[in-house]
């Protein structure tokens, strides 16, 4: 993310806290933000709005990191074939 991403990182962040019903504070944000900051803000908002979507409790920073769509497993016939 870049500096000026960091209004809607924040905007998210509350949405999440409302979404979990939970106390939003400037220091949970600041640890959020500096674990997070290697990534864009367009994948953090999906993963946000997925978390929302699908999950009962608030999201860690390594939940947000992680991709939660499934990976797509391809059998050894399937890469190698017969």
């Amino acid at each position: 993310m870049k500096e000026k991403d960091r209004e809607k990182f924040v905007e998210l962040m509350y949405m999440l806290a409302r979404g979990y019903r939970k106390e939003m504070d400037k220091e949970t944000i600041a640890l959020y933000w500096t674990m997070l900051k290697d990534m864009d803000i367009k994948t953090i908002s999906e993963r946000v709005y997925y978390h929302l979507k699908n999950e009962k409790f608030f999201p860690a920073i390594c939940e947000i990191r992680i991709d939660p769509k499934p990976q797509k497993y391809i059998s050894l016939e399937e890469k190698y074939g017969d």
